[in-house]
């Protein structure tokens, strides 16, 4: 068996809109990397990385006669690692969420700001 797993992921999005002129509503650029190292036969540490560049939004306002706005969503970066024991069926991890506490804007005013977030998982397979 391998000893380690590593994946990345890049996109560069260029989405252009004819309404709004020189607006990015997706981000300029995303990155994604997973490592997975095989410590001991059943033990595992999975380490996940994600960054997210910044990109416009449409406010509209409450008050319908008002026009919408444009806002800056900013980049952020998401860390993740896990630790995961294979005990056959049963699969027990401790996953770190998070780590660097990050803001992660997924559209206006809507965001997960919980920062550093820590669970236990348990699964079975059947």
């Amino acid at each position: 068996k391998e000893k380690y797993n590593f994946l990345i992921e890049a996109n560069i999005n260029s989405v252009k809109s004819r309404r709004h002129q020189n607006k990015q509503f997706v981000p300029d650029f995303e990155f994604k990397s997973i490592l997975t190292l095989h410590l001991m036969r059943k033990l595992n540490i999975i380490s996940n990385w994600s960054f997210v560049g910044s990109r416009e939004a449409l406010r509209i306002p409450y008050d319908s006669n008002t026009s919408f706005e444009y806002i800056q969503l900013p980049s952020y970066l998401n860390t993740n690692i896990a630790l995961s024991y294979d005990i056959n069926p049963i699969v027990l991890s401790l996953d770190f969420k998070n780590i660097l506490g990050q803001k992660m804007y997924f559209v206006d005013e809507y965001y997960d700001d919980n920062g550093f977030k820590l669970s236990i998982g348990f699964l079975y397979k059947f």
